[in-house]
């Protein structure tokens, strides 16, 4: 994951520090997939990987959520 800012590109080692200690990795890691659907389905991107987070490769609702 990159984040577009205004000084350029706000790269995952800045990122995933933040969001595991504000806790929300199971939305996280369900809300990637779900923007990667979302932009492919709009005909934005060609192709993509991602990766989940440990706690979240072990959390049932990230595991369960099936990909359309």
């Amino acid at each position: 994951m990159r984040i577009r800012g205004v000084h350029g590109l706000i790269m995952p080692g800045s990122i995933f520090p933040v969001a595991e200690l504000r806790g929300p990795e199971p939305e996280f890691d369900l809300a990637v997939p779900e923007r990667v659907r979302r932009d492919l389905e709009d005909g934005r991107g060609a192709g993509v990987s991602f990766n989940v987070s440990g706690p979240g490769i072990v959390n049932a609702r990230v595991n369960d959520k099936p990909m359309q």
